[in-house]
């Protein structure tokens, strides 16, 4: 397999860590459209216990393989310069076909659809030990109309790079809340506990889900405008489930509630909601497909009357400090070929204790047959080395 990418025009998505470029296998009318995720890495030996994000990713999406709604992968190689991560190329993502200005049109039975199929794979990834720590709209994805490995209708889940093992793999129970030293995942949307720096749990990731949902509902959220992830906190705690859904359906913000009432090691009870939200569907339309409208406005959401109303403030509480993820941001000119260096093509590091597998994920990925070896180095539209870098040398797996 050979994978030509184009990184001469706009990137199909971009994020803290990394970027994702159109790429084909082939030319004409047999080529093979897919998505290619690169990433920033780097391979010091004063630096043994770097653990790239992306090559973490791969080994949950290989973990997770087999549910609907997790995109499917193809090829994994790495240079001296980058990661590489050929998979199954999706289209748009909700925060931009939704709520951005120019956004569609969201039915009440579409955001019920939605809010299944999230609560599906969830309950997939939850069951395979691991927990997303990032749910958002951005990382909820349509997939590609007419495509031979895509539906259009179905929600996918993407963006394993923080994820992380709830379970112990020595003992196969749940691990302790032993604290974590930063906010993981979008402030946004990240729950109460996190904000707290509490392990990541199951709960977590539902209540992100349930934040996802209401801004999908409201077209908004009351915190969006606050400048820190303090205030953001503060105004968070202060909305009840009830107050963010007055006027619209009440089943959004029970589920709200329910998430913040989980106990940290508790097993959710995904069946019991997916009836809930499939009930909202029953004879207007299926909870495995969200029908898209071509009809575009600028102020999405579910208006249903009323206007939200505000909880009395929650009182002061103190909010931890965060120490930043481990990470190269300031020293390009000793190890890479960039003039122009950005946050993406910073170098992340996922801390041991978060690994998927012990000691080396790298061997998880080498066992899975459904993903190949890079056998040659993808071909960009633009070459980017400039003349005083070592050529970029494709590295063996090992």
């Amino acid at each position: 397999m050979h994978i030509y990418y184009d990184n001469d025009s706009e990137p199909l998505g971009a994020g803290s860590y990394g970027r994702v470029y159109a790429a084909r296998v082939g030319n004409g009318p047999g080529a093979m459209n897919m998505a290619l995720k690169r990433v920033r890495t780097v391979r010091l030996p004063e630096e043994p216990s770097m653990h790239p994000l992306l090559c973490h990713e791969t080994c949950a999406l290989v973990l997770l393989q087999g549910h609907p709604g997790i995109p499917r992968i193809y090829a994994f190689g790495s240079s001296q310069y980058y990661e590489y991560l050929a998979m199954q190329r999706l289209e748009s993502d909700l925060y931009s076909y939704f709520v951005s200005p120019g956004g569609h049109q969201l039915t009440l039975d579409g955001l019920a659809s939605i809010a299944h199929q999230m609560l599906d794979v969830l309950e997939h990834v939850h069951k395979k030990g691991i927990v997303h720590c990032d749910i958002s709209l951005s990382n909820m994805m349509f997939g590609q109309p007419g495509t031979r490995d895509s539906s259009a209708t179905q929600i996918y889940l993407i963006d394993f790079g923080f994820c992380m093992s709830y379970v112990n793999p020595s003992t196969g129970r749940h691990k302790p809340d032993s604290g974590i030293p930063r906010l993981r995942g979008h402030r946004h949307t990240s729950s109460l506990n996190i904000h707290l720096h509490h392990s990541p749990s199951r709960r977590d990731d539902l209540e992100s889900l349930a934040y996802a949902l209401l801004w999908l509902l409201r077209g908004s959220l009351p915190w969006q405008i606050l400048r820190t992830t303090a205030e953001v906190y503060q105004s968070k705690r202060s909305w009840s489930g009830a107050a963010l859904c007055h006027g619209w359906p009440a089943a959004f913000g029970n589920f709200l509630e329910y998430c913040r009432a989980m106990k940290y090691e508790e097993t959710p009870q995904y069946d019991y909601w997916k009836r809930i939200f499939a009930d909202m569907t029953r004879g207007q339309g299926s909870t495995s497909s969200v029908q898209r409208s071509d009809d575009p406005r600028t102020n999405v959401g579910l208006v249903r009357g009323g206007q939200p109303v505000k909880l009395s403030p929650a009182g002061s509480a103190s909010y931890p400090r965060s120490v930043s993820w481990p990470c190269f941001t300031s020293i390009y000119d000793d190890y890479g070929p960039f003039n122009n260096p950005c946050s993406w093509e910073s170098v992340w590091s996922i801390p041991q204790e978060d690994l998927l597998a012990v000691p080396r994920e790298e061997d998880v990925i080498l066992q899975y047959p459904g993903l190949q070896k890079l056998a040659s180095l993808p071909t960009p539209a633009r070459e980017f080395l400039s003349s005083d870098n070592d050529p970029e040398v494709l590295m063996e797996l090992a």
